[in-house]
């Protein structure tokens, strides 16, 4: 969402006052509803994305076992764990989700 003063102007016409004079006048940004198709889709490029995804987001496992590994050889305090197990929850939910999607499109193939 963006401030624009003059889409207010053009909104209202330059001799009419806005309804609501408190409150700025707000518009979407209109790029945020971009897709791009080929990466998006179900084709071979989309589903190449996606297993590059996935291949991603299984190397971040590797990473966040290997935080968690050099936490406990360090000696790390306590407080530490909640670091090590939201990297951990967080990237096998990614990872799952990643895995959905290109499941969704390789069913989209058929």
């Amino acid at each position: 969402m963006q401030f624009d003063p003059l889409a207010c102007k053009f909104d209202y016409g330059l001799d009419q006052s806005p309804p609501n004079p408190g409150l700025p006048c707000v518009r979407a940004n209109v790029h945020a509803g971009v897709r791009f198709a080929a990466i998006n889709g179900s084709g071979l490029l989309g589903i190449g994305f996606s297993v590059v995804l996935v291949i991603v987001a299984a190397l971040n496992l590797v990473l966040d076992f290997d935080f968690i590994e050099s936490g406990v050889s360090a000696g790390a305090p306590r407080y530490m764990e909640w670091y090590g197990a939201f990297g951990l929850i967080v990237t096998l939910v990614w990872l799952y989700l990643e895995v959905l999607c290109l499941l969704s499109k390789i069913n989209s193939r058929r």
